[in-house]
């Protein structure tokens, strides 16, 4: 059972690093433009400099007119180009459905494209998640068993769901407090700050509020250390993705078992209640109940009809 799960993560996890690795290197041949936006502003900006000196005196209107192409300026060079790296964060953010949405396609192609890729995607990606939850779930299972039983000296473990969702919690816990630290040793962002936005990265929200490792590698650093940082950090990542994916599934089956173990209770309750009730209805007529059959102890004799 175990070799099988892993086998198939194995398999789901190159096929979704395949596919986002080649979904990169077409958004990148689709999205790159010859000229980089930082190219552009310093154009814009110049431009606006020459019209500012040649025409000093500037109604307000005028001057409204300026701040505003002043700003398309300033916004245009914030804008992020389309590298080969830059691609492979966003294709990945799209198949994990987080999406920060500080780079998007901004052409035809790109958008139609964008659709198809994640079309696709979405559930390979969802697959390779359930694959590696349902494969952690069954190693802290089995670690749980053993450690209880060797160290107990127990024949059967109880409540192994709810442990199991315990120590997938804690595993957690730890994990988003390690990238955490990393997060405030790098960026020098809060503790708090840096918790929640892997919190909110890992349950594949991504409100685009804070982006981890944004200011680590700069804008301009498409090279050999962006690539570096890349390969890296996207491991530990989908690490997360996983542990977190874990934590849902093991919440999930103990609130599942939860709901029916209450309506078996209640049921218990009442078949109960009404067997009290009528073995004492039928105490007058000598029945005796056991278990779940009904038996009488003396017949009644009736008189023949004449």
């Amino acid at each position: 059972m175990m070799l099988s799960t892993g086998k198939t993560l194995l398999i789901r996890t190159l096929l979704l690093l395949f596919y986002g690795l080649a979904g990169a290197g077409i958004f990148t041949l689709i999205e790159r433009r010859e000229e980089s936006y930082k190219e552009t502003s310093k154009r814009m900006i110049q431009q606006l400099k020459y019209n500012f000196t040649k025409c000093c005196n500037m109604t307000d209107e005028g001057f409204e007119i300026f701040l505003t192409a002043a700003y398309s300026a300033v916004h245009t060079g914030k804008t992020l180009d389309w590298t080969y790296f830059r691609a492979v964060d966003f294709a990945y953010s799209a198949m994990t459905t987080i999406g920060y949405g500080h780079l998007t396609p901004v052409t035809a192609y790109g958008k139609l494209f964008c659709i198809v890729f994640s079309l696709f995607g979405i559930p390979l990606c969802l697959l390779t998640l359930k694959s590696a939850g349902v494969l952690i779930s069954e190693l802290l299972k089995r670690a749980i068993i053993n450690f209880e039983i060797r160290a107990f000296k127990v024949p059967t473990v109880s409540h192994l769901e709810f442990k199991c969702a315990f120590l997938t919690l804690a595993l957690m816990v730890i994990f988003l407090s390690l990238s955490s630290a990393v997060q405030v040793i790098g960026e020098k962002w809060t503790f708090v700050d840096s918790f929640y936005t892997w919190f909110i990265t890992f349950t594949t929200v991504g409100f685009g509020d804070y982006i981890p490792f944004e200011s680590v590698v700069s804008r301009e650093d498409v090279g050999i250390t962006a690539a570096v940082f890349h390969i890296f950090a996207t491991f530990p990542a989908l690490c997360g993705l996983c542990l977190v994916a874990s934590v849902i599934n093991t919440l999930l089956t103990v609130f599942d078992k939860q709901e029916p173990s209450e309506v078996s209770n209640s049921c218990s309750g009442h078949l109960l209640n009404c067997t009290n009730r009528k073995a004492k209805d039928n105490q007058e007529l000598n029945f005796v109940i056991t278990g779940t059959a009904v038996k009488p102890l003396n017949k009644v004799k009736r008189p023949h009809s004449v």
